[in-house]
């Protein structure tokens, strides 16, 4: 039972040294180069090239146009007339 305890002892110590001396598995040296940087640049587009295809995005993109088309134009305007200094109409 001595032995035992003792042989773990042993073994926890072994490997504690061995943790303090050593900077991790990829402490080796390798030759591998790093990857080329290549500087991206955002290239601009009129609005005419984008299509928006059938998905989440164009089904929102109606209900909000379905909405606004709902509103009464007097209504919709009244805060900006008001902001304006004329008169709301609604």
């Amino acid at each position: 039972m001595k032995t035992k305890i003792l042989m773990m002892i042993m073994g926890i110590i072994l490997v504690i040294a061995s943790c303090q001396n050593s900077e991790g598995p990829r402490a080796e040296k390798t030759n591998i180069k790093s990857p080329e940087v290549v500087d991206y640049r955002a290239l601009p587009f009129e609005l005419d090239e984008v299509t928006l295809r059938e998905g989440p995005f164009k089904h929102a993109l109606e209900l909000n146009i379905q909405s606004l088309l709902n509103y009464q134009p007097d209504r919709f305007l009244a805060k900006f007339r008001k902001n304006a200094g004329l008169e709301p109409k609604a």
